[in-house]
């Protein structure tokens, strides 16, 4: 039976213990997947690319999550406050 993509990615990802996707990161982090890659790509988050996906961290989420942030909607943003 073939191995799917999901099935090939987790066992890569289970390959970086101390490591959490972009999925993850977002739920400890209180944020979206979208807007973790958001961060990495302001150079704001360190990660690194495995395929397709980001593996960030355990301690530079954890540091990133102590340090403090702004509120409100990023600089750049298109979406309109209602």
């Amino acid at each position: 039976m073939p191995k799917t993509k999901s099935t090939a990615l987790k066992r890569e990802v289970n390959a970086f213990t101390g490591y959490l996707t972009a999925i993850e990161a977002g739920e400890e982090l209180g944020v979206s997947a979208r807007r973790v890659r958001q961060f990495i790509k302001e150079g704001r988050l360190n990660a690194f690319k495995v395929g397709k996906q980001y593996l960030i961290s355990k301690e530079a989420v954890f540091n990133f999550k102590d340090k403090p942030r702004k509120v409100g909607k990023p600089a750049g943003s298109t979406v309109k406050a209602k």
